[in-house]
C-alpha cells in the first residue's frame, strides 16, 4: 500500500509544458487546465534540450531517492500507526483490495522464508 496518501502531481512542481493539438481553442485550454498567464506554444523537438541519457539519469536518481524515502518512512517508529490510520480511511472496495494484497504478501513472505 505504498501509494496510500500519495499525490501524482506534487504541489510544488510546476507544469508549464502542457501540449495539445495546435488547432485547440481556449475552451479546450480551460478544460485541460492551462494556466491563463502562460502563452500557447507550438512545441517541437528543439524545445526539449535534454538528451535521452540525461532523462534516464534523472529518472534513475529520482527512483533511488524515492525508494530511500519510502524505506525511511516505512521503518519510522510511527509507520504502523500511519498505516492503520490510512487503512481506516479506505472505502469498502479499497479495503477489500488491501486485505487481498496483504494476505498475498504474507503468503509470499512465508513462502520465501522456506
Amino acid at each position: 500500500m505504498a501509494l496510500i496518501g500519495r499525490i501524482v502531481n506534487p504541489p510544488l512542481s510546476t507544469y508549464d509544458c502542457i501540449a495539445w493539438s495546435p488547432v485547440s481553442n481556449s475552451e479546450l485550454a480551460n478544460t485541460m487546465g492551462w494556466h491563463p498567464p502562460l502563452l500557447l506554444q507550438h512545441l517541437t523537438a528543439a524545445a526539449f534540450t535534454c538528451t535521452g541519457a540525461q532523462v534516464r539519469a534523472t529518472l534513475e536518481e529520482s527512483f533511488i531517492a524515492l525508494r530511500q524515502y519510502f524505506v525511511e518512512e516505512m521503518c519510522a517508529p510511527d509507520a504502523i500507526f500511519k498505516l492503520a490510520a490510512s487503512v481506516e480511511s479506505l472505502d469498502l472496495t479499497q479495503l477489500e483490495a488491501y486485505k487481498i494484497i496483504t494476505e498475498w504478501a504474507q503468503q509470499r513472505f512465508n513462502w520465501e522464508k522456506r
